[in-house]
C-alpha cells in the first residue's frame, strides 16, 4: 500500500486516488424523438438572429443537434444522404429577396447514416457533426 506522499509505480493502480467514473453515454437508437418538434426549435433559433452568416448558420445547426446527441448533416446544394431518420428543408434568408435552401438530415447515434457533399466543401455550404469518420467529402456516421 502507498502512503499519501509516495508516488505509484508505473502500471500499478493507486488505491489512494478515487476511481474515476465515466459518464453514461446513451447510444440506444430506439429513443423516441419528435423530429417535427426538433425542426420547429430550429426555426425559432434562427428567426431572431440578425446578420447571421451562412457559415454561422451551418455550424449553429450542427452544434444545436450534436448537443441533443444526434448525428447531423446539413448541405447546400448537391449532395446525397442515405439511411437518415429525419430530413428537413430550410430556406436561409440571405437578404429580403433571396434565400438559400439547405437540407438537414438527422439520425440517432448508432444509426449508420452516410452522406456525401458533391459541392465545393466550404463552411457556408455544408456542416456535419456527431459520431462519424470522414473520407474526402463523404461522412460515415456511427
Amino acid at each position: 500500500m502507498h502512503s499519501k506522499n509516495q508516488k505509484p509505480i508505473p502500471g500499478e493502480t493507486n488505491p489512494i486516488q478515487p476511481n474515476l467514473v465515466q459518464p453514461n453515454v446513451q447510444t440506444d437508437i430506439s429513443i423516441d424523438i419528435d423530429f417535427g418538434k426538433v425542426f420547429t426549435e430550429l426555426e425559432n433559433i434562427f428567426k431572431g438572429i440578425p446578420n447571421c452568416s451562412q457559415s454561422e448558420f451551418t455550424q449553429g445547426v450542427v452544434n444545436h443537434y450534436v448537443a441533443q446527441n444526434l448525428n447531423v448533416f446539413i448541405c447546400h446544394p448537391v449532395h446525397k444522404c442515405d439511411n437518415y431518420e429525419a430530413k428537413h428543408h430550410y430556406e436561409f434568408k440571405i437578404n429580403l429577396i433571396q434565400s438559400k435552401g439547405y437540407d438537414i438530415y438527422l439520425a440517432h447515434r448508432g444509426k449508420p447514416m452516410v452522406a456525401t457533399n458533391f459541392g465545393d466543401g466550404g463552411e457556408s455550404q455544408w456542416g456535419y457533426g456527431g459520431i462519424f469518420s470522414r473520407e474526402h467529402q463523404t461522412i460515415k456516421y456511427e
